[in-house]
């Protein structure tokens, strides 16, 4: 009996352990405008929302190489007009662990980038990966897929 219930303990504490990391803390929503419908000039927009307390590192985290800068890569290849472009001015600071700045968006940032698909493209796909952190632990890194649909 007693094997019995640490059998079933085991189960429960690693279920509960597995729930907390698969957590999702940070949603996407990513959506693409037409800019210039006859020359084919498009921007897209990936949205993230976090949870209270949560951020998540910008596309130039910054600090000595060993974050996981949030990057969007697409397919098929596009021809990027510009930068990725955030709505706002990331938060910086100096972390004790970190040798430099670090930077990083709390609760919502938008990225943008303008784009020419060569005509008749009608569906774009990519990848979003990012790693989200609280002031005690960072997540593990995670890829978020997406498709979406030229108007």
């Amino acid at each position: 009996m007693k094997h019995i219930l640490l059998f079933i303990l085991g189960i429960f504490l690693t279920s509960a352990s597995f729930a907390q990391q698969t957590e999702k803390v940070v949603s996407w929503t990513v959506t693409a405008k037409a800019t210039n419908a006859d020359q084919a000039e498009y921007e897209i927009s990936a949205k993230a929302i976090m949870q209270k307390g949560y951020h998540i590192w910008a596309m130039d985290a910054g600090g000595d190489g060993s974050l996981i800068a949030t990057s969007i890569t697409m397919t098929p290849d596009l021809n990027w007009k510009d930068k990725w472009m955030a709505n706002q001015r990331p938060h910086d600071e100096n972390l004790d662990f970190i040798e430099g700045t670090v930077f990083s968006y709390n609760n919502t940032v938008t990225l943008t980038r303008k784009f020419t698909a060569d005509k008749g493209t009608k569906k774009i796909k990519g990848i979003i990966t990012y790693q989200s952190c609280n002031e005690s632990m960072c997540l593990p890194p995670e890829d978020v897929p997406f498709e979406v649909t030229l108007p």
